[in-house]
């Protein structure tokens, strides 16, 4: 987006919302997508500059809501892990969270945190103000991301309808672009172990009804198992069957055409067998990495714990074997980098990730990247959040660099 530093002498002109409105409809006769317009409001709001259709359409710049990463390399000056300076190459502006987030999302690159209300959230000097209100920290969040990974619907017993209709006004609010990744109830996958039956169904049909009710802000569903779900054999009292054959008769329960994405936390499932079946179905076979142990932030000390079972640190599927099964994206999560839930990764793992989006936004193909490592610091913010904003970073120097130069 070209910048004009003239306007910034120009006094700041505030606008009504039916005003801000009204330069939204003018501007989409250029092209200009209205979330875009809205971001881009935002932020000559916030930088002291005026609003009008003629100055949001001059700060657009198409080429830099394309899949410009296509050669992005790593950004200079800062590329030995979590200690590097992080800057960008020269030349490249630097980008407001919003203008980073609203480009990325237009390369259809999402960047999340697994939950985003967590009490240790707001210490001093954390990522939010100390007594923030709950409609306060979803502002905030989405000021910097533009997907949420929600962990209410997975551990809450079946939200009601009127929780789903907040959130679905909530992102209203903040940007009409913002996604919900759902994770599914724990009823379907750790009480019912995916066995399709009366029970089943009748909740099934109950939460994906209210999943629908967040309309455009519905992204994909996450089926989260755990880590004794394996594939082997199991006896249900009408005879042995495989997990693996659960998984196929959920296919008959799924609305095709929606994105589902599958985490499992046994090693049994990482095979071609699998592979094939989340392909047949179009269903997303998630990355995730991890360190099999428990990390005490008191004292700095590292436990076995064995919270992913029989699984090893690492990434799993291996990177240089992913399987891609999924033709609409890849789903990454990232636990920790220390043990369960702790440790940042670093600016040096966040630059592989990158040049790997990259290559998948080549392809066409989304990207979404979700960070469970909420729960220790990394300097004054959450290492999930600084994870995240790592990731942001490493994927905007060449969005940056071409928007000024284009």
């Amino acid at each position: 987006m070209p910048v004009h530093t003239s306007l910034q002498q120009v006094p700041v002109q505030r606008r009504s919302l039916s005003e801000e409105e009204q330069v939204i409809a003018a501007v989409a006769a250029q092209g200009i997508p209205a979330y875009v317009a809205r971001a881009t409001i935002i932020e000559l709001r916030e930088s002291g500059q005026p609003i009008s259709p003629a100055i949001v359409g001059a700060q657009f710049d198409p080429m830099a809501l394309m899949p410009i990463i296509a050669g992005l390399a790593s950004p200079a000056g800062g590329s030995s892990g979590a200690g590097g300076s992080g800057r960008a190459p020269q030349g490249a502006r630097e980008a407001g969270p919003i203008q980073l987030t609203f480009s990325l999302g237009q390369l259809n690159i999402h960047i999340g945190t697994s939950g985003y209300d967590f009490e240790w959230w707001r210490r001093d000097g954390g990522f939010y103000p100390p007594r923030c209100s709950p409609e306060k920290e979803f502002v905030i969040y989405s000021e910097s991301f533009n997907t949420i990974e929600l962990n209410a619907t997975f551990y809450r017993k079946f939200p009601d309808s009127t929780t789903w209709d907040n959130w679905r006004t909530r992102a209203d609010r903040v940007r009409p672009s913002f996604t919900y990744v759902i994770k599914c109830n724990k009823f379907f996958t750790h009480h019912k172990n995916l066995k399709v039956d009366g029970a089943f169904m009748e909740r099934w049909q109950r939460f994906w009804g209210n999943c629908k009710r967040l309309g455009s802000h519905l992204g994909p569903l996450l089926f989260q198992f755990p880590a004794s779900f394996a594939t082997s054999l199991k006896s249900d009292g009408h005879g042995a069957r495989t997990n693996l054959a659960r998984l196929e008769k959920l296919a008959e329960v799924l609305e095709r055409g929606h994105k589902f994405a599958f985490e499992f936390r046994h090693p049994s499932w990482y095979c071609e067998d699998v592979y094939a079946l989340c392909r047949a179905h179009d269903w997303a076979f998630v990355t995730m990495d991890l360190r099999n142990c428990h990390k005490d932030n008191a004292s700095g000390m590292v436990f076995d714990s064995d919270w992913m079972g029989e699984m090893t640190d690492g990434t799993h599927p291996a990177p240089g074997s992913l399987p891609s099964c999924a033709s609409w994206g890849e789903y990454v999560r990232f636990h920790g980098a220390d043990g369960k839930y702790t440790g940042a990764y670093g600016e040096r793992e966040m630059q592989r990730w990158a040049m790997r989006a990259q290559q998948w936004a080549q392809a066409g193909k989304a990207a979404f990247f979700m960070f469970n490592n909420t729960d220790d610091y990394n300097g004054p913010v959450p290492s999930a959040i600084a994870d995240s904003r790592t990731l942001a970073r490493c994927l905007w120097p060449r969005v940056g660099s071409v928007a000024q130069h284009a």
